[in-house]
C-alpha cells in the first residue's frame, strides 16, 4: 500500500484505492483489533502519504474514515495531535475546504472531536453564505460540547458538575445556530441534540441529589429509585428515535441503541448501588441485548464490564457507593460521544402529512366536537408521502389507529380514565397519497379524546413509527411521545328532541 501511495502515477493510486477500499477496510479493522499498539504507526504513515498524494476527496475521506474507525475501536485519540498539525494545514493551504468539511464529519462520527473542532474552526469563515456559516458553527459547538466530556482530568475521581453544565449550555447554543442555519432536514439533528442535552441534565441532577442524599434512608431510596426511572425513560426515548425516522441507516440505529443501553446500565447501577431496598424493573432483563456488530464498540464493551462488576456488588460491603457511581459516570461519558451518520443526511427524510375532517368539518381543534350518543361521527383521513426520489425504501401502506378514550376534566387538565376501544386500518398508499373514511361510535355519554396515530409500512411489511403531523403544519414532530400525537376532543351527549317537537307532543 505504501509503495502504491508513493507511486508517481496518479491514476494507479486512484484505481488501487477504488479496487481495494473494502478489502483494506476489513483487513485494517481486523488488524487493529488484535494489534492496537502497532497499528498506530501504520495509520500515521498511510494517512500522511495519502494527503500529500493529492488523491480525490472521496478516497481521502473513505481512507480516513477507516483510520478513524480503527482508532475509535482501540480508544486511541492522541493520534489527533499529529493529524492536526500536519494534515489539516496541508489541505487548508491547498484550499480543499470541502474535503476538510467531510473529514470533520468523519471525525465526529468516530468521536474524534478535538480533530473536528480544529478543522471547523479553520473553515467556518470560508463560506460565503451566512446560513452555511451558522451550520458549520453549530457542528463546531456540538463537537466542543462532546469534547468537553473527554478533556476533563481522567484521574479525577468525581465527575465535574460544572463540566456538565458547560456541556449543556453549549448544546443550547448549538440548537440556536442550527435553527438559524435554516437547514430543511434538521428534524433528526434537533431530536439528537435535545436528547443528548436531556441526558446531560439528568446526570447533572442526579449528581446534585447524590451529594445531598448520601446516607441510606427510606426517603433517599425513593429519590434514587425515581432517578433510575428517569434513565429508563431516556432509554425508551433513544429507542423511539430509531423507529421515528423511516430512512435511518443501520449504523446510526446501532449507535442510538448503544445510547439506550448506556441509559439502562446507569439505571441498573443506581438501583443496585444507591438503593438499599432494590426494586426490580422488567427493562433490566434485556439490558445487555445488542446487535453482534456492536460488540467491538467501546461503549458496548464498557457497559458489559460495568454490568459484570455490578453483579458482584454487595450492599453490605464497605464500599463508597458515591465514588463507584462517579467512576461509572466518568467511564460512560468519555466514550458515549460519537455522532450518528444520519445526523449529516442532507436529503429530505421520508415524511407523512395528514388532513382530517369530521362530519365535513375541518375546524376540529379549536373546541370540542359535538357528538350524539348512538350516532357515529364520520371521520375522513387523507394525506400524502414526501420522499426523496433516490430513496430506495418505499412506503407501501399506512397503519392508521384511532383510540377513543373517555376522559374527565379537572382544572382544565384532561386525564384518560379508560380506553374505550381502538380502531385499526391498513390504508394502501397509491402514487404517494392515501385516503380513508370511517365511522367512530361512542357507547356512553361523556367527553372523549380521539388519539390519532400512524405507522408507515414499507414493501417488506416492516413498520416504522411516525408521530402524526398535520398537512397545514410547517414543522414535523418525531418520536414516540404522547404529546405529539394528534388529539381531538369530542363531547358526546344523549339525543335531545327540539323544543318545537316537545311543544307539539304536549298539544297532541
Amino acid at each position: 500500500m505504501c509503495t502504491c501511495l508513493n507511486s508517481n502515477t496518479q491514476p494507479e493510486k486512484i484505481e488501487f484505492f477504488k479496487a481495494s477500499s473494502i478489502y483494506f477496510s476489513k483487513c485494517l479493522l481486523k488488524y487493529s483489533k488484535y494489534c492496537p499498539n502497532s497499528v498506530k504507526d501504520l495509520l500515521k504513515t498511510i494517512s500522511s502519504i495519502a494527503m500529500i498524494s493529492n488523491l480525490p476527496d472521496d478516497i481521502v475521506v473513505n481512507l480516513c474514515g477507516v483510520i478513524f474507525h480503527s482508532l475509535y475501536i482501540n480508544k486511541q485519540k492522541d493520534f489527533n495531535v499529529d493529524f492536526n498539525t500536519k494534515i489539516i494545514d496541508l489541505l487548508f493551504e491547498k484550499k480543499r475546504y470541502w474535503c476538510l468539511y467531510l473529514l470533520s464529519r468523519e471525525a465526529m462520527i468516530y468521536s474524534h472531536h478535538s480533530l473536528s473542532v480544529a478543522i471547523l474552526k479553520k473553515i467556518e469563515d470560508k463560506v460565503e453564505c451566512e446560513t452555511n456559516a451558522f451550520y458549520l458553527k453549530s457542528l463546531r459547538l456540538l463537537s466542543e460540547s462532546e469534547n468537553s466530556l473527554n478533556t476533563e482530568d481522567k484521574f479525577q475521581k468525581e465527575i465535574s458538575s460544572s463540566a456538565l453544565e458547560k456541556c449543556k449550555n453549549t448544546l443550547d447554543e448549538t440548537l440556536m445556530f442550527l435553527k438559524a442555519s435554516g437547514v430543511n432536514n434538521c428534524g433528526f439533528q434537533i431530536s439528537w441534540i435535545t436528547l443528548r442535552k436531556k441526558l446531560i441534565e439528568t446526570i447533572n441532577n442526579f449528581i446534585h441529589h447524590m451529594a445531598n442524599h448520601n446516607k441510606p434512608t427510606s426517603l433517599n431510596d425513593t429519590i434514587f429509585h425515581h432517578q433510575a426511572q428517569l434513565f429508563i425513560v431516556l432509554n425508551d426515548k433513544f429507542n423511539d428515535m430509531i423507529n421515528s425516522f423511516f430512512d435511518i441507516d443501520h449504523n446510526s440505529a446501532r449507535l442510538l441503541g448503544l445510547q439506550a443501553l448506556m441509559c439502562r446500565v446507569l439505571a441498573k447501577s443506581i438501583s443496585t448501588i444507591m438503593v438499599e431496598q432494590h426494586i426490580p424493573h422488567p427493562v433490566f432483563s434485556k439490558i445487555i441485548q445488542s446487535n453482534t456488530d456492536s460488540k467491538l464498540d467501546p461503549l458496548y464493551v464498557q457497559c458489559e464490564h460495568i454490568l459484570s462488576q455490578i453483579e458482584k456488588y454487595e450492599q453490605k460491603k464497605s464500599i463508597n457507593s458515591y465514588l463507584v457511581i462517579h467512576q461509572i459516570l466518568n467511564a460512560l461519558l468519555r466514550i458515549s460521544t460519537p455522532i450518528p451518520q444520519f445526523f449529516f443526511t442532507t436529503t429530505s427524510n421520508t415524511a407523512l402529512k395528514l388532513e382530517i375532517e369530521i362530519n365535513n368539518n375541518h375546524n376540529i381543534f379549536n373546541r370540542p366536537i359535538s357528538g350524539i350518543l348512538g350516532q357515529g361521527l364520520v371521520a375522513k383521513f387523507s394525506g400524502y408521502i414526501t420522499q426523496h426520489k433516490h430513496t430506495k425504501r418505499k412506503v407501501k401502506a399506512i397503519h392508521l389507529t384511532i383510540e377513543k378514550r373517555l376522559v374527565t376534566s379537572d382544572l382544565n387538565i384532561f386525564q384518560p380514565l379508560q380506553q374505550e376501544n381502538v380502531q385499526n386500518f391498513i390504508v394502501p398508499v397509491i402514487e404517494q397519497s392515501f385516503q380513508k373514511k370511517c365511522i367512530c361510535h361512542f357507547n356512553t355519554e361523556g367527553r372523549y379524546q380521539l388519539v390519532i396515530k400512524t405507522q408507515m409500512i414499507d414493501e417488506n411489511d416492516c413498520y416504522i413509527w411516525w408521530s402524526s403531523n398535520l398537512a397545514n403544519s410547517d414543522s414535523t414532530s418525531y418520536g414516540n411521545d404522547e404529546r405529539k400525537h394528534i388529539s381531538i376532543l369530542v363531547d358526546v351527549k344523549p339525543y335531545q328532541p327540539t323544543a318545537n317537537r316537545s311543544v307539539m307532543g304536549s298539544v297532541l
